[in-house]
């Protein structure tokens, strides 16, 4: 009887965690392969992975009769939140990025030591901007329609708006950086002001008021970028 649940307990943690981390391997895999930049392999596996993830739950709480999804808001504290029915696609997302970021970081090392030839080149930064834009809008918009992928596609917006900031950050542009700072005050502010201004529990969509700040910085160094290559061609 023991050995019989315990094969349970195997079958449960090779369903809800090998299967999709193999298929994953497998996209991880052909996207190296195609030489897709660092950040997009991670967006899609990600959603590769959570997408899997949950496909599988349905059939765990079948096989197992648990409710999977409220066991693991439970495990966070937030089973007595009075809008967790709108988490599990943005908590299964998240779940997902973390499981995925370190398998690539594993991924990556090993790579380097097999001198791989990989593209660490991101995306152009106007089309970064285009898709965060698009994941903001569509935010908003399932805000509307159907609250869990309203957040859901809110993590999306979150996650290309902290990697713009960062890219930008990266660049060491003093200027860039100050305002940046000074984005975060002002974000933290209208936060605080507007969010009892929004019905629960899309307040927190008020978090993209950052990126959208931040994205008007990004979009003025491309422009200055263009006047200085501009001025380049001409001296020449």
């Amino acid at each position: 009887m023991l050995s019989a649940i315990v094969l349970l307990m195997r079958f449960s943690d090779a369903l809800f965690y090998l299967v999709p981390s193999i298929l994953t391997g497998l996209i991880f895999g052909i996207l190296i392969e195609k030489k897709v930049s660092s950040f997009i392999i991670i967006f899609l596996g990600t959603v590769a992975q959570a997408t899997l993830t949950y496909a599988l739950i349905p059939l765990l709480d079948l096989i197992f009769q648990i409710t999977t999804i409220d066991s693991l808001i439970s495990l966070v504290g937030l089973s007595e939140f009075a809008y967790k029915a709108y988490l599990p696609p943005a908590f299964i997302f998240a779940i997902s990025l973390i499981q995925i970021v370190i398998t690539y970081a594993f991924i990556r090392e090993q790579i380097n030591k097999l001198n791989i030839d990989t593209n660490d080149n991101s995306l152009p930064k106007y089309v970064l901007l285009i898709i965060q834009l698009s994941f903001t809008a569509l935010s908003v918009v399932f805000a509307f329609i159907y609250g869990p992928i309203s957040l859901l596609i809110m993590s999306f917006a979150v996650l290309f708006g902290v990697y713009i900031t960062l890219l930008e950050c990266y660049e060491k542009r003093k200027w860039t950086i100050i305002f940046t700072l000074i984005n975060l005050l002002v974000s933290i502010f209208l936060f605080a002001g507007l969010y009892s201004l929004i019905r629960e529990p899309f307040g927190i969509l008020l978090i993209l008021i950052f990126f959208l700040l931040e994205l008007i910085i990004v979009f003025s160094n491309l422009c200055l970028e263009k006047s200085h290559n501009k001025d380049r061609i001409n001296t020449r």
